[in-house]
C-alpha cells in the first residue's frame, strides 16, 4: 500500500474523530500524498481545508485531479498535486497543523528518517495522526510480509527530550474484517497513534 501523508495548516486543533482527517473551522492549508489519499484529500477540501497532494506517480496525481474536478470547481482549486517522493519529501519545519500518514510501511530506517521529518513538519499545537498495519497481522492469512517492526511508530529521534514534546491523544488497534487472497474474510487490526505537539 502506497504511503499516505496529510498535512493541515491554520490552528484548527487536533482532530476528534480517528476513522477521518477533522473538520476544520475555516479556510486551512494541507499537504497530503499518495493515490491512496485522494478520498481524505478531496473530503478535507471540501470542508474547506486548502491541501497539497504529492504523489511520485505523474498518473496517481492525474486521477486524483481528474476526481477532484468531477466533485466540484470549488473543491479542485482547493488542492495543489505535486510529484514527490515520500522517502525523501517533508512538509516544511513547523507549518502543518495536521499530518496524516496513512500505511508507510518503509524499512525501519528510511521509515524512521520519513517519520522525523513529519514530525518535524507539525507546527506547536499541530497533530499527527499515523495508522499503519498491526503487528498481529503476521498471524493472520492476509499478506504482510515478515517485518516484526510492522508498526513501530516512533516521531523522530532526540530521545526524552524530544518525547516531551508529544502528548499521546489516542494510541490504539481498532479491528476491522478484509478478504485474504482466498476470500475468506479476516479480523485484521490497525495501528492508530494520534498525538499532539505540545507548544
Amino acid at each position: 500500500m502506497r504511503a499516505t501523508p496529510l498535512a493541515t495548516r491554520s490552528g484548527a486543533g487536533p482532530p476528534t474523530d480517528t476513522s477521518l482527517p477533522p473538520q476544520p473551522s475555516s479556510t486551512q492549508d494541507a499537504p497530503s500524498t499518495s493515490a491512496a489519499a485522494r478520498e481524505r484529500t478531496i473530503w478535507l477540501a471540501g470542508r474547506g481545508w486548502r491541501v497539497t497532494a504529492s504523489d511520485v506517480s505523474p498518473v496517481a496525481l492525474q486521477r486524483g485531479a481528474d476526481h477532484a474536478a468531477a466533485v466540484g470547481a470549488e473543491v479542485a482549486k482547493r488542492i495543489d498535486w505535486q510529484q514527490q517522493d515520500a522517502q525523501v519529501w517533508g512538509p516544511e519545519p513547523s507549518s502543518f497543523d495536521l499530518v496524516n500518514a496513512q500505511f508507510m510501511h518503509l524499512p525501519p530506517e528510511p521509515r524512521g528518517a520519513l517519520f522525523g521529518r513529519i514530525a518535524d513538519g507539525v507546527a506547536p499545537g499541530g497533530t499527527p495522526l499515523i495508522v499503519g498495519h498491526h503487528p498481529s497481522d503476521l498471524g493472520t492469512t492476509v499478506p504482510r510480509g515478515s517485518n516484526p517492526d510492522l508498526a513501530v511508530y516512533r516521531l523522530g529521534g532526540g530521545g526524552a527530550a524530544r518525547l516531551r514534546e508529544w502528548e499521546v491523544v489516542v494510541e490504539a488497534a481498532p479491528e476491522r474484517t478484509i478478504e485474504d487472497p482466498d476470500d475468506n474474510v479476516v479480523t485484521i487490526r490497525d495501528a492508530l497513534l494520534l498525538a499532539r505537539r505540545r507548544g
